[in-house]
């Protein structure tokens, strides 16, 4: 359901644009978000004092083993972090800052370009099996090497093309390609994670990758949002799209060994 919230949201919000004004927009999500308030209040959850010790209790055996017997599972664990800051950070803040304060892009072509992305996670999502299955998955990284040089085929483009046009093609196909074969390796990490840990640790375990994951992408988010407020024109932004891909691809060919 988030995947299609994802794809169905930047379509309908492309088209609100064009019929509302921007005042009767920011009211009705301002009512939105006034009622999850409200329902958020009137949740109950009762708290019990020993379940909290309980929680610390399992968080530490968590960690322990994470550092200790669970060694490749908590290098995966970093991985699906660093994977998170270093490429889905980006794509998610390029996304706006390139096609609507720098190339404005229109309204509803920006949320059809947001929903291609995030169709692009689904089918991801719906054909891993079949291409973990074909590929191997200690083939994954290649996927990861091919897909993140596509980023430093955009960054030349960016700094040796004049076509508007053809930049911002390049730069569609790279992060839905990105987008899809990350989604891809996110789920193929879950996989082997849990292939790598008792049943009775697992939920636990997939709840610390879940947290780093969850923390590295505002962080990434944070980071390049710096990033791209100074660049100041088409050099610039190549320039940090080959810095980025050449960074992945590093990751990528480090990470071969976690899948074996």
């Amino acid at each position: 359901m988030t995947v299609l919230s994802g794809i169905l949201a930047p379509m309908v919000a492309g088209v609100a644009y064009q019929v509302f004004s921007f005042t009767t927009i920011l009211l009705l999500s301002s009512l939105f978000f006034v009622i999850a308030i409200i329902s958020e209040i009137t949740l109950k959850i009762p708290m019990i004092d020993q379940e909290i010790k309980s929680s610390l209790a399992n968080l530490k055996n968590v960690l322990t083993f994470l550092v200790s017997t669970g060694k490749k599972t908590g290098k995966l664990a970093l991985l699906a972090g660093v994977i998170n800051f270093i490429v889905t950070a980006f794509v998610e803040v390029a996304v706006p800052v390139l096609f609507r304060l720098k190339y404005h892009v229109a309204s509803n072509i920006f949320g059809m370009i947001q929903a291609g992305l995030a169709f692009g996670i689904l089918l991801a999502a719906m054909l891993t099996p079949l291409i973990v299955k074909k590929i191997k998955l200690n083939n994954v990284y290649i996927l990861m090497m091919v897909s993140t040089g596509l980023l430093l085929i955009t960054g030349l483009a960016m700094l040796y093309l004049n076509s508007q046009l053809l930049i911002i093609s390049c730069i569609i196909l790279s992060f839905v390609l990105v987008q899809f074969v990350f989604t891809v390796v996110s789920i193929a990490i879950l996989s082997e994670i849990q292939g790598g840990v008792e049943p009775n640790m697992l939920g636990s375990v997939l709840a610390i990758v879940m947290l780093i994951s969850m923390v590295a992408l505002p962080l990434g988010e944070v980071f390049y949002g710096q990033v791209l407020a100074i660049v100041e024109n088409n050099q610039d932004e190549g320039i940090v799209f080959i810095a980025i891909s050449s960074v992945s691809m590093l990751v990528a060919w480090n990470s071969r060994k976690f899948f074996k």
